[in-house]
This record gives structure tokens, sequence and C-alpha cells, in this order.
């Protein structure tokens, strides 16, 4: 390899994890364009490609502020390039939004691409996106209304995509995700959980801290129960479990909900792992 090929594959391999996306490489010098009082910074995902990822997001007025609700381009260049992914802490740590536009064409949110933006109130996720990464709307306390968009493809919730949303009190998830990540809702204002059937994963830490929690209804393909997936959840009053191959309860999956009285299993308790400590605090043994 020459030595301009592999510069050329350095700033590549540094921009990708600058981004924080996953399984995707980015090969051109990052472009700036002014819209809508903002100076947007993009790049391809892919050599040749007309498919990019934001990277970054500043006043075009440095006197200003990213602020109020902003509508995210669908594409820079005379619709050259099209937006598909928006990137690691994208807007993260900003006091100012209150709202996001997300356009159709987006299909990934990255890492943190929300994280604690604490005034922000809603938000409309398109059916185009597949995968919401982990803490993307994480500490979001004022964040009341998610809103997934009909038709959705969502296939994975992240790690802590939406932890510490502390006036999130309900949420629907689509039908088409499949893996919900560790920590994914913990400590969220969630009243009533229902995990759909195609669910197949569960995380560990799902539901953890959500204190306004009364009621989950966990959906057939999840089989096991990881640890502390309803730990702390103290108004917690009924749980049903649709599997009929439940295996497995793991410890401390109940710990310290202290209002649970009713458990509903599709399969007989006397058929599940159940550990010794998964029920520990709760005012029965089921």
């Amino acid at each position: 390899m020459n030595i301009t090929k592999k510069i050329n594959h350095l700033v590549a391999f540094s921009a990708f994890l600058a981004a924080g996306l996953v399984g995707v490489t980015v090969y051109a010098a990052p472009r700036t364009e002014v819209v809508g009082g903002l100076q947007w910074t993009y790049e391809t995902l892919r050599r040749n490609s007309d498919n990019v990822f934001i990277k970054k997001v500043v006043p075009a007025d440095p006197s200003s502020a990213v602020e109020g609700v902003v509508a995210i381009p669908s594409s820079f260049a005379n619709g050259k390039y099209k937006v598909t992914s928006l990137g690691s802490k994208l807007f993260s740590n900003n006091l100012y939004l209150e709202g996001v536009e997300i356009p159709s064409t987006v299909s990934y949110i990255g890492r943190n691409c929300f994280f604690r933006c604490q005034n922000l109130r809603s938000i409309k996720i398109p059916a185009a996106v597949v995968e919401i990464d982990n803490s993307a709307f994480g500490g979001c306390k004022f964040l009341k209304t998610v809103e997934f968009e009909q038709g959705s493809k969502l296939a994975r919730i992240g790690n802590y995509a939406f932890a510490n949303t502390t006036n999130l009190a309900s949420i629907e998830i689509p039908e088409s995700v499949t893996v919900i990540n560790a920590g994914a809702f913990a400590g969220s204002g969630i009243l009533r959980m229902l995990v759909p059937d195609s669910v197949k994963s569960l995380g560990m830490e799902a539901f953890s801290d959500c204190t306004e929690l009364e009621t989950a209804v966990i959906g057939s393909r999840v089989t096991i129960i990881n640890s502390k997936t309803f730990s702390n959840c103290k108004k917690l009053q009924k749980v049903v479990l649709k599997s009929k191959y439940l295996s497995k309860i793991n410890r401390n999956a109940f710990f310290n909900c202290k209002s649970l009285m009713q458990l509903e299993t599709a399969r007989p308790m006397v058929e599940v792992e159940v550990d010794a400590n998964a029920f520990k605090g709760c005012p029965r043994k089921f």
C-alpha cells in the first residue's frame, strides 16, 4: 500500500470513529452547507455514495444558537446528497432545542444524538428509521411525546436510548422491533409498558427504576427475563409474561417491586428456572 492510500484509509477510519456509526465506512472529506440559518457538516457513508450522515450543526451566525424547533435537511447540494444518518452527539446537551423535524430519509439515529436535550418536548420518528442507538434520547427529562410513524421499520432500541426521560408517560413500541437493549427505558416515567410479540431480546435493566410503572405485558418471544429488568419499579402491580417458552427469570429481575401482586405466565412457573433473588423485596413469592 502506497503512502497516499495509507493516508486515505486513516482519514476514513478517523471519521468512522468520530461519527459513532456502526458497520459503515466514511470516505469523503467533510462538507458544509448553510440551511435554515444553521451550518451543517456532513460526510458520505460509502465510496461513490450519495448517502450522507450529519456530523455537526452550529449556528451560521456565531451570536445565535441552535434553538427552538429545528428542521433537519433531507438532502444537501441541491438534492445530490441524501441524509440517511444522524451522527453521534449531534444535538447533545443542547438546552435550547425544543423540537426537531427528522426527515423521512433518515434510517439511523446515532449514539447520544439528543442526549440531555432537556427542553426537547416531542419527537416523531420516521418510518425508515431501523435503529435508535445508545443513549440517543437519554436524559431528555421533559420529553413527553415519542411518536413512531405508521409503517415503522424500527428493529433495535439501543442501550439507555430513552433512559431518564422522566416525563415520558407512554410510548407505543412498533411491532417491527426485535431488540430492546440494556436500560433502554430505565428511569423513564412510563405508566404502562407493552412489549410487542416481535421482540426477541430484552436487555438487563430495560425498565429498571421506572417508578411510575404500574403494568407490564411482555411479548410471546421473550424467553428470558434478565437481571434487574424491572428492579425498583415500586408501583408495578401486574406483569404478564406471554411466552410459552419462558425459560429463566434471572437475579433481581423484579427486585424491590414493592407493589407487585399479580404475575401471569403462559408457562407454569414450576417449569421456569427462577433465581432465588428474582423477586427479592416483593410483597409475595411467585
